[in-house]
């Protein structure tokens, strides 16, 4: 989705379950969908569903919403449509005053079809239940509740902002289930509650610690080098949740600077992770290279001997770097770019209108020479549901714009991997498997933030 000010003294969220599509990722095991069910409870959310008939336990849970559609509406004849979602004292009646004939009309216009079946109305009928769920925004200045629609329609995430085109003035937020994991674990962040499922949390750097522990699981504590990587790493995640928030906070000055802030933070602490690394090899595999000569940038002459020394003495971890050589050159081209060179021009909104559809964000103009390296790194990936690559890019004309929360994000996603192999074939056995063969609190602490954890 775009950049839009979802964030903005927001203090609770409201949850829309598209139950059908939700059925068919639990029939599949995915996490993240089993995840999202576990913060139902919390009295910052509220969680309705849409009718179906479900053999999840922990769907069932969630309560229904009742839809009354008026089916026939005269002059004389006053609207008795209606939603209906909580339970018991708590709960909200709003006027629902679509025909079934408006919302046929749209099903026909977006999923360009004459005729429309019961499943087709059901989905576009959930687009116009959000449309009057976010009707109201503000109360006494501060927004009180926005409603977002997580689903695994193709045909509702590819075609949101379309379908948003269609309601003057009304944001849908439609969100896939992985966005939608990610936005929530932003606004708890934001509202200072970092959580494990619906009943723990933690405070704000033991749930980056578990965080850091479970993606790179041969990490341990103990040595200067290392624990400098890990603490380089866990403000790494850090810096990509806060142009997360930032992202969710739309597009102004504010949070451009603050992004373009958090993304140098990011680029240098990275480069820091590939220093320690090279540092840390040099002294495994005795190596005896001038500190000064001590890198896994192959951009330069230091670089490449440093890495024949490296194959000489341990070909798996040679191999290991020379197939990262594009991750690892892309990095330290931006580390250049921020760090030695004139930097980024401060960040600008990029509107791009299509058919309607309006999309933006604070984007970056970046130069060739970064562009061939993103495109050799990731082949440059069109974004499943985004105006965006999946690595942030947008093309217009001659000049390319990055998006730095969606560019950092697929990053990381190569480097953690990366460096947890690292430290394995440096002979680190795994952390988390020595402590499942324990079997004490931490690991239960460990698993069950697997189990829940929202966001990356």
């Amino acid at each position: 989705m775009d950049s839009r000010p979802l964030l903005n003294k927001l203090k609770k969220v409201g949850v829309v379950i598209d139950s059908k599509s939700f059925e068919e990722s639990l029939d599949n095991n995915d996490r993240t969908a089993s995840a999202l069910l576990c913060y139902s409870n919390l009295d910052c959310v509220t969680y309705i569903r849409s009718p179906f008939s479900s053999k999840h336990d922990e769907l069932i849970a969630i309560h229904e919403y009742d839809l009354i559609i008026p089916e026939q509406i005269s002059d004389k004849q006053p609207i008795s449509g209606s939603i209906v979602y909580g339970i018991g004292n708590s709960k909200t009646r709003k006027t629902f005053n679509y025909l079934p004939a408006q919302i046929e009309r749209l099903a026909k216009k977006i999923l360009k079809i004459r005729s429309v079946n019961s499943d087709e109305f059901d989905s576009i009928s959930l687009v116009y239940i959000l449309s009057i769920l976010n009707r109201r925004f503000y109360l006494n200045g501060v927004r009180d509740e926005v409603f977002i629609l997580i689903t695994h329609n193709e045909i509702l995430l590819k075609k949101r902002l379309l379908i948003e085109s269609n309601f003057s003035s009304v944001q849908l937020n439609i969100m896939s289930i992985e966005e939608a994991s990610f936005f929530l674990d932003f606004f708890f962040k934001k509202n200072g509650k970092y959580l494990v499922g619906g009943n723990d949390s933690l405070d704000k750097g033991g749930w980056y610690w578990h965080s850091l522990r479970l993606k790179i699981p041969h990490f341990h504590s103990g040595e200067d080098c290392i624990d400098a990587l890990a603490c380089r790493m866990k403000y790494a995640l850090m810096a990509l949740d806060e142009m997360g928030i930032q992202y969710y906070q739309g597009v102004d000055n504010n949070t451009a600077d603050n992004t373009k802030y958090h993304f140098n933070y990011l680029i240098s602490l990275i480069t820091g992770i590939f220093d320690n690394l090279a540092i840390k090899t040099d002294k495994s595999l005795k190596l005896g290279v001038q500190k000064e000569h001590i890198t896994l940038s192959q951009r330069s002459d230091n670089g490449k001997k440093f890495l024949i020394q490296i194959k000489a003495k341990d070909q798996d971890l040679g191999k290991l770097i020379e197939n990262s050589y594009n991750l690892i050159k892309l990095v330290y081209l931006f580390r250049d770019k921020v760090i030695h060179r004139e930097g980024f021009t401060p960040l600008s909104s990029l509107d791009i209108t299509k058919n309607g559809e309006v999309w933006n964000a604070n984007f970056i103009m970046i130069k060739p020479d970064l562009y061939s390296a993103i495109h050799c790194c990731y082949k440059d990936k069109k974004g499943e549901y985004n105006s965006i690559s999946k690595c942030g890019i947008r093309k217009e004309g001659n000049d390319v714009f990055l998006e730095p929360y969606h560019f950092s994000l697929e990053v990381l996603k190569k480097l953690i991997p990366f460096v947890d192999k690292y430290l394995e074939l440096l002979h680190y056995s795994s952390f988390i498997e020595e402590q499942k063969q324990i079997n004490n609190g931490f690991y239960g602490m460990i698993k069950s933030f697997e189990e829940s954890h929202l966001g990356f």
